[in-house]
């Protein structure tokens, strides 16, 4: 240990040592965003590829099995996308929306009029959803044209700036320079699911031609003799007997909430087999009731908005007109302590729109007086003064609201990574894996992430589906990306004594992580590190666990000691 005392030598040590440092800190750095996100997978998105791997059938073409068929269009010599709803293989469903008119509906939650539809799978086609920062970056690398149609649509693509209030704490959006609200802010997706929708199914029309689109249902795999693969893909044409057998050489689950996958593996697969996939669903009911209203604009709506004044209650300095925000009020409670979420701002179309939702048996708001009423109900602190006078703007027009009001009694996720037996061609992704609780609005970017994750692993694995380790592959990377979003919605769900828990598990299971989630809220909302981490994060712009470093957590237990 001689040259420890010798200053040289020690200073050549140091030398040598801290570029094997670092380089060792970015190797494993970049290994945590992979397995964490799909930020890697994005450069690539949307290049065409040498390797062709025959056949990819993708088993429903709503917004997960559009983007996956696009995904595959670049990897594969032929892309059969098989839907069972007519209406959506039309050609207005890529230019219109399909809105047929309105009805009157009288139900337990009230009376009032509702906007129709033809696109009757969907349940929440209607809705204003909301989407993470981070689609927008794998949209725009799919379809180079997906700006301009989205505009076509009343989509807008605007800086995120979100009033956000979460558990009573306000937290701010990430800036540069501290400017907020302006153009420094990262740019999100505001609009309904029913433009989105006819957004993506115009622009895979002109991005992939080529895609061919079968109306009917999928009937059954057809498997090997040893049951490694899927060799084709049975279906009955709609409106026929006439059933089909496709060969293919990759399948993909996109049916969404039936998750029919699981069941069609059930049924092909040996019974030895077929056994191993009896307990890889777990399901559990959040007793979730949620609302969705639309109303005009009043006339001079947007004077008046200049004479509301928007202020961050912990700097009455940074104070906006209303008018700045394209959403007024994001506003939501842990189950625990409040009940009360808020969803609040202008649509593209100039409509305003305000969701409500919560857990229990309550009827959600469904006109402009129950959602008064709503508001003023929370408990963990009134809602901003300013958000009454905004509702107190629509009172002239509130007669011509519509509304939507809707149910949500099935959270589940299936565990296809946890299994030795699947076909190695076989792949599912978005709901037909994880169904969440609707509140955080995850849906379409994580069928989105699943679509991108594919395309990656298609990219790395020269093989492609003729891999025998292609499906393992893909579900391990999948769950790496998405199951903590499993986790954290199930438990947050069960801070709610109305939820139904999966089997086995009790309400009291994820405490520690629902005592932790407020603590982070309330450090959030006046340390700006923290909001703009946890703001990345729940948009999948960096690793979940970049939330809880070393730092954040001294943060949490300097403020637990000193209050």
């Amino acid at each position: 240990m001689a040259w420890l005392r010798s200053p040289v030598a020690l200073a050549t040590a140091l030398v040598v040592a801290a570029p094997t440092l670092w380089l060792v800190k970015r190797y494993l750095r970049a290994r945590l965003v992979f397995r964490a996100t799909v930020l890697p997978d994005i450069p690539a998105l949307g290049s065409p590829t040498s390797r062709r791997h025959g056949t990819a059938i993708i088993c429903g073409g709503s917004i997960g099995g559009l983007l996956t068929a696009r995904v595959c269009a670049d990897h594969f010599d032929r892309v059969v996308v098989i839907e069972p709803e007519g209406w959506a293989l039309s050609d207005e469903a890529r230019h219109g929306r399909g809105y047929t008119g309105t009805r009157e509906v009288h139900g337990d939650d009230g009376t009032y009029t509702t906007v129709t539809h033809k696109r009757s799978r969907i349940w929440q086609y209607t809705t204003f959803h909301g989407y993470q920062l981070i689609l927008i970056n794998m949209l725009r690398k799919l379809y180079p044209n997906f700006d301009v149609r989205a505009e076509e649509q009343a989509i807008e693509i605007k800086p995120a700036a979100l009033n956000l209030w979460l558990n009573g704490h306000y937290l701010r959006m990430p800036t540069k320079n501290g400017v907020h609200p302006s153009e420094t802010l990262p740019y999100r997706i505001h609009c309904s699911r029913a433009a989105i929708e006819t957004t993506i199914r115009a622009v895979t029309a002109d991005v992939a031609p080529e895609i061919e689109y079968i109306h009917g249902t999928v009937t059954g795999f057809k498997l090997s003799t040893d049951s490694s693969n899927v060799t084709a893909v049975a279906l009955r044409k709609a409106g026929t007997e006439e059933m089909l057998d496709i060969p293919c050489d990759m399948v993909v689950d996109c049916t969404g909430n039936a998750q029919a996958g699981l069941k069609l593996l059930s049924r092909a697969l040996p019974p030895a087999k077929a056994a191993k996939l009896a307990d890889i669903r777990q399901e559990y009911d959040p007793q979730l009731r949620f609302s969705s209203l639309s109303i005009p604009c009043p006339p001079n709506f947007d004077q008046d908005l200049e004479r509301i004044i928007v202020t961050n209650p912990n700097d009455p300095a940074e104070s906006f007109p209303a008018s700045r925000f394209h959403w007024w009020l994001f506003w939501g409670a842990l189950a625990d302590v409040d009940s009360v979420n808020i969803l609040a701002g202008r649509d593209t179309t100039g409509e305003i729109i305000i969701s409500a939702g919560h857990w229990g048996h309550r009827a959600p708001p469904v006109t402009l007086d129950d959602l008064r009423e709503y508001a003023l109900s929370a408990r963990i602190r009134p809602v901003p003064s300013w958000f009454l006078d905004v509702l107190a703007l629509l009172e002239p027009v509130k007669n011509q609201t519509t509304s939507s009001s809707m149910k949500l009694n099935s959270c589940s996720r299936i565990f296809y990574e946890s299994v030795k037996v699947l076909p190695r061609n076989f792949i599912a992704h978005g709901d037909s894996v994880i169904r969440l609780n609707p509140r955080n609005g995850e849906g379409v970017t994580k069928c989105a992430m699943g679509a991108t994750t594919l395309d990656g692993v298609l990219r790395r694995m020269p093989q492609g589906p003729h891999d025998s380790a292609f499906s393992k592959t893909f579900f391990k990377l999948l769950a790496g990306r998405t199951s903590h979003l499993w986790n954290s919605s199930r438990y947050l769900d069960y801070a709610s004594e109305t939820t139904v828990p999966v089997a086995g598990e009790k309400l009291s299971d994820g405490a520690y992580f629902r005592r932790l989630v407020p603590k982070i809220f309330r450090l959030a909302e006046r340390d700006d590190d923290v909001a703009t981490r946890f703001i990345l994060a729940n948009n999948f712009l960096i690793p979940n666990t970049d939330l809880v470093t070393i730092s954040t957590l001294m943060k949490l237990w300097w403020q637990d000691w000193s209050s």
